[in-house]
């Protein structure tokens, strides 16, 4: 039995009687709790490290913008008395087909009688597209970001953006479409969003040789620190192609075959 006096101030002083077997288990148990903390310490400053470098590649799958985009000033003189504007204005944006967007919303079914939009024989996605000038202008993103390590991989509204070259905004020489799909249909997400772009003042219409050209920005309105907005949708697209589609649906249900057999 070994006697240890603990050397603290008198009046804390005090008489340890311990055996060197509990010597031993409390030196041990002290180098443990040591190793322990030594560890945690390693962990979390390697959990900061890969932390920091997914949100990096966050960053990178996400595309943002200024909140205040230089492009968003100027109208022609003559938009807002134009008959086709406040067409295109009330389609899209009054009366969308988009469920829960307007309390004046219209149904593809109900108002404008197509009972099964987007199947045989009747395929409007398709008959849409056709109206544009060029069947492939569409680009959707299936999210926002990519999970580290996932094995299926998906396309991000990064990937869609730099496919449809469109990070250089706007563009008014081709119609194009990229959209974050975020109604699983990408023409009701193309809806929601020149719906969205209109109703929060993101787009811009200017006079060129080709027509009037309407180019629409859906974002996030929530800014970073930096006081950025991320990207849901860039969509360049012709006044005639939004008059077309808005008499396409308003005329009724009508066969796929009917449309191509009209275009030869």
């Amino acid at each position: 039995m070994r006697t240890r006096e603990h050397t603290a101030p008198w009046h804390l002083r005090m008489i340890w009687i311990v055996s060197d077997e509990e010597l031993t288990v409390f030196s041990h148990t002290v180098f443990g709790l040591h190793a322990i903390i030594y560890l945690l310490y390693r962990e979390s400053i390697l959990f900061h490290k890969i932390n920091r470098k997914h949100e990096g590649m966050i960053r990178q799958m996400l595309y943002k913008v200024p909140k205040d985009a230089s492009w968003l000033r100027d109208f022609p003189d003559d938009l807002f008395a134009s008959e086709n504007y406040l067409r295109i204005y009330t389609f899209f944006v009054v009366n969308s087909i988009v469920d829960g967007t307007s309390a004046r919303g219209k149904s593809l079914s109900r108002d404008y009688r197509w009972t099964n939009p987007w199947s045989s024989p009747y395929y409007l996605n398709k008959q849409l597209k056709e109206k544009t000038t060029d069947k492939n202008l569409l680009y959707s993103a299936q999210v926002y970001t990519q999970k580290a390590g996932s094995i299926k991989q998906k396309e991000t509204m990064n990937d869609a953006l730099e496919k449809a070259n469109l990070k250089i905004f706007p563009q008014y020489e081709q119609e194009k479409i990229c959209i974050y799909n975020s109604k699983n249909n990408q023409i009701i997400s193309t809806f929601a969003h020149i719906r969205n772009s209109f109703a929060h003042c993101r787009f811009n219409v200017i006079d060129s040789d080709k027509g009037r050209v309407y180019c629409f920005e859906d974002v996030d309105p929530q800014k970073d620190s930096q006081g950025k907005v991320k990207v849901s949708a860039r969509i360049v697209l012709f006044e005639k192609t939004l008059i077309d589609w808005i008499e396409l649906i308003c005329g009724g249900e009508k066969k796929y075959n009917d449309s191509e057999e009209s275009s030869l």
